[in-house]
């Protein structure tokens, strides 16, 4: 049999490529997945005690419309699951063919080189075709020639039955894959089930609010006046803070209470300021558990329509008797009540603000060092069965949008 290369050197790439095929991780889509199970659990929990107070509200509406689109981002993660996992499949088919063509055409050589030997030796023990040949010479070439053949034998039979077994794994890979797919395929139906069922509570819960239209328009008015009021406040204190800053200072901050070893050093303006800046995007959030109910900046308000609401902060919705906690190390600046906010907490981090509001009970004070994580109130629940916090973030007088800077958790 002449050729200038064993056909199992190739059948060898083919295996070397498959090991190197690594199919698309799963990893990112399931620790999606598991995230959006969470977050709507959480959901579902704060959605039920504002369920209980009998009455429907925003804070209701707020929480379904979450839940909503959460159950959409699941659904769109696990289509994305479905199109990698359909990806591995046909790569792994793919394979598959490589290994079965690989396998018949291995099987074919070795069937063809038993022949060859068995023409050459005439059908004689290799120990008889040694041993009668004429001359010491040819006895050795003889001997050489049973010995290569002997290892090429062996190694088609070692290359066949490791193609048969890289051919078992990629079949049974393949069907595992299925069975995840299938699996998949049943979620995704349930959770569009769901989808639906959420829909239609929505568009019930639009309808019976959209009835109350006079008691919307008054809540509104009466946010809307709550909303300057916060930022009146909120702005004078940085004002005079602005103006703090700028006249001659000592090297220590001016506050109320003794500061431990480090503080003043990282209350320094410019340096707290860097660290702040530096965490972007990785700041704790002021709760432990929730969910945002109300986006930064202006969006069209759920109900009344044609009517526009803005959002100086974002409203994070939690459970009753929730904590709030700062997200960063600072100076308390200011402590107020503010008629439809509750309690306000404002926290100097540098030439940055953290505004925490509609807080019931406030556990820090006017000049208090605070560390992150450190508590500073309990946040309200209103007559509607709503616990809601908003944050604000401030640089200078510059409004932030909180999400940007928060964890993504």
């Amino acid at each position: 049999m002449k050729r200038n290369k064993p056909y199992w050197i190739g059948s060898a790439l083919v295996l070397g490529w498959i090991t190197a095929a690594v199919p698309p991780s799963k990893t990112q889509f399931e620790a999606e997945r598991a995230v959006l199970l969470q977050r709507i659990q959480n959901i579902q929990q704060i959605l039920l005690q504002t369920e209980t107070k009998k009455k429907e509200g925003m804070g209701q509406l707020n929480a379904l419309n979450t839940q909503i689109e959460s159950n959409a981002l699941l659904i769109q993660s696990i289509n994305q699951a479905l199109e990698a996992i359909n990806q591995e499949i046909q790569q792994k088919q793919r394979a598959a063919a490589l290994l079965t063509q690989d396998l018949a055409q291995l099987q074919k050589e070795y069937a063809a080189m038993v022949y060859v030997g068995a023409k050459t030796l005439h059908d004689i023990h290799p120990l008889m075709f040694i041993f009668s040949a004429p001359s010491f010479h040819n006895l050795v070439q003889r001997l050489r020639y049973v010995k290569q053949y002997a290892r090429i034998r062996q190694k088609h039979c070692l290359e066949i039955e490791k193609i048969k077994s890289a051919l078992q794994a990629q079949q049974a890979a393949a069907t595992q894959r299925r069975q995840a797919k299938n699996q998949l395929l049943h979620s995704r139906q349930a959770e569009r089930s769901k989808l639906t069922i959420l829909k239609i509570q929505q568009s019930q819960l639009i309808e019976k609010l959209a009835q109350e239209h006079t008691q919307l328009t008054k809540e509104l008015q009466q946010r809307n006046k709550a909303v300057q009021r916060l930022d009146k406040l909120i702005t004078n204190v940085i004002q005079q803070t602005l103006r703090a800053q700028a006249a001659p200072t000592p090297s220590t901050p001016p506050t109320t209470q003794k500061l431990p070893a480090s503080a003043p050093k990282a209350v320094r303006t410019k340096q707290l300021t860097a660290l702040f800046l530096k965490n972007r995007g990785q700041l704790p959030w002021p709760v432990r558990t929730g969910f945002i109910s109300k986006k930064f900046g202006i969006s069209p308000h759920p109900v009344l329509c044609d009517v526009q609401v803005e959002n100086l902060g974002i409203d994070i919705q939690t459970q009753k008797g929730t904590q709030a906690y700062a997200i960063f190390e600072g100076v308390v600046k200011a402590i107020a009540f503010v008629p439809g906010m509750n309690r306000v907490v404002i926290i100097q981090h540098g030439v940055y603000h953290s505004v925490y509001a509609k807080l019931k009970h406030t556990t820090v004070t006017v000049g208090q060092y605070v560390q992150v994580h450190t508590p500073i109130g309990t946040i309200y629940t209103d007559a509607q069965g709503t616990t809601e916090l908003q944050l604000q973030l401030w640089q200078g007088t510059q409004k932030l949008n909180p999400t940007g800077w928060l964890s993504k958790n």
